[in-house]
Order: structure tokens, then C-alpha cells, then sequence
């Protein structure tokens, strides 16, 4: 809840609408909700890392984890229209993202959101 709510003061202080403040925040909110549901298994101690950067009039969202690789991107073409309710989480954010980068580089899921 606490990065969701920088991200919005982060947009916000920097004269977004209300509207893509509240999109960024969600993205930000179910993607660390998933890492921390379905990734945190395993060892112990896992790190979630993210950043918000005002660019060319949007906001570019990265977030990094050391988790087990998950591409969402490939979840995504799986989707079956027929169940919305399935995996709704990675609907809402690739359908409000105007793009969304998945790499796994040195053991990192890097997920990069662009609102």
C-alpha cells in the first residue's frame, strides 16, 4: 500500500491527473500483490525494488523482485475471454498500460510498466 501511495504522490506532484495518478497506483498495488502471493516462496528473504519516472509525458513504472522468472506478458496472451475474472489482476494492468517490458536479468523479474 505504501509504494502504491508514492506512486500517487509521485504523479500527483508532478500535475497528473487524477485519472492516470489512480491507474499508476493500481498497477504499482497489483503487481506487488502478485510478487508478494505468488512469489514469495522458497527462501526466506525476498526484495522488492521500484521506481516512478516522469518521461515524455508518461509515467514509467519499474518494479524489481528476486523471485522465481515470470513473464506476465506471456500469461497475457493466454487469456481466455470467456472467464474475465481469471488472472484479473494482469488484466487490469496490461489493459492500462500504453506498454509493458518483461526481462529477467542476474536472478531479477524487471517489469516495466508505462502509463
Amino acid at each position: 500500500m505504501k509504494a502504491s501511495l508514492a506512486v500517487s504522490d509521485f504523479c500527483n506532484a508532478h500535475n497528473s491527473s487524477l485519472a492516470t495518478a489512480n491507474k499508476a497506483s493500481l498497477c504499482v498495488e497489483e503487481w506487488i500483490s502478485n510478487i508478494i502471493t505468488h512469489g514469495f516462496k522458497g527462501k526466506k528473504n525476498h526484495h522488492i525494488d521500484m521506481s516512478v519516472t516522469y518521461l515524455n509525458d508518461s509515467y514509467v513504472l519499474t518494479i524489481k523482485d528476486d523471485c522465481a522468472p515470470f513473464n506476465p506478458s506471456e500469461v497475457v496472451e493466454l487469456f481466455d475471454p470467456e472467464d474475465i475474472t481469471h488472472n484479473i489482476g494482469l488484466r487490469l494492468i496490461s489493459g492500462t498500460a500504453k506498454e509493458m517490458k518483461y526481462q529477467n536479468s542476474f536472478g531479477l523479474n524487471i517489469l516495466t510498466i508505462v502509463i
